[in-house]
């Protein structure tokens, strides 16, 4: 049996017969195997899209078009269907999202960009802003790390790292354009809305966690830190699999992956406002925000900056 082809996404070597574009390549062996194989005729419900069916160790994913993505162990993913524009997307994201939680790593819906002073992450709903942020905080210099799943390690030497994933951003027109980026040389990206996908530079090696920051609309760009609890509150609220928690018995666990990322890495709400003109200002306030903030490991300390905490800009 020949070698598969192997990139690095996550952290994670990954050996795969479906191409996922992009992914910078990796030597060694595989620590996950992406197959094709009867994922469909393995679960006992119909598909649907997202999680359909989920039980410790084994977790059924659908795609819009009925294609099945079955994650198990932590080692290997079964793709089923003839969509391999949806199934990679599927298993870029939720799929290898899965695949780190069955491998008992903290895994968050996020964007990430690493910054002169570390890796500062982007949580929000669905329209926030996160992707529009780190296209920002590239285009100002910074590198991408992930622009929607981001796994969290080193949680129990109280210094989390984050590791990167795909090369691409997905922007919407708009943000691309007062970006002033090129729309010809954009790809139209696979998404549940009208979005392109922007290459970029990857930071290759893991990076140390400074800073996350919650993104709510306002009309003034404004940074409040937010208490342990606050913190533990949207981390679970935006770690990528905790619906799974109940179904995979894994419940505990991710409470005290939660509460060790609330109390190792500062969490802020970061208003920002609509506005993309303002993008250029967000960026360069972020970089200031994140190079004054206290080290990880500096638990208890009493953060003070007149420019951005709790003042309008």
């Amino acid at each position: 049996m020949s070698r598969l082809p192997t990139c690095s996404l996550y952290g994670l070597r990954v050996g795969t017969e479906l191409p996922l574009g992009g992914a910078s390549s990796a030597g060694g062996e595989p620590d996950v195997v992406v197959r094709f194989g009867p994922a469909r005729s393995l679960a006992t419900r119909p598909p649907r899209p997202g999680c359909f069916e989920a039980s410790p160790g084994h977790v059924f994913l659908g795609t819009l078009g009925g294609g099945v993505v079955l994650a198990r162990h932590g080692r290997e993913i079964l793709v089923d269907g003839d969509d391999h524009e949806a199934l990679t997307s599927l298993v870029l994201g939720q799929g290898l999202a899965t695949i780190l939680h069955q491998r008992d790593v903290l895994t968050l819906h996020a964007s990430a960009v690493a910054v002169e002073s570390g890796a500062v992450a982007f949580l929000g709903d669905q329209g926030a802003g996160k992707s529009t942020t780190a296209a920002a905080l590239v285009g100002r210099g910074g590198r991408l790390i992930t622009d929607d799943v981001l796994p969290v390690r080193d949680l129990d030497a109280a210094a989390p790292s984050v590791a990167g994933g795909y090369p691409f951003l997905k922007v919407t027109q708009d943000t691309a354009q007062a970006l002033d980026d090129d729309l010809n040389a954009l790809r139209p990206a696979y998404s549940a809305v009208a979005k392109w996908r922007k290459t970029v530079s990857t930071v290759p090696t893991a990076c140390p966690l400074r800073a996350i920051y919650v993104l709510e609309p306002g009309p003034a760009l404004r940074t409040e830190r937010l208490s342990t609890l606050d913190a533990f509150q949207q981390v679970a609220h935006h770690a990528f699999t905790g619906a799974l928690a109940r179904s995979t018995g894994s419940g505990d666990r991710c409470l005290r992956s939660y509460a060790a990322l609330a109390r190792y890495v500062p969490l802020f709400r970061l208003t920002v406002p609509r506005s993309l003109d303002e993008l250029p200002r967000l960026a360069d306030s972020v970089v200031t925000h994140a190079r004054s903030v206290a080290t990880p490991s500096n638990a208890g300390f009493s953060f003070h900056h007149p420019a951005l905490t709790g003042a309008s800009l």
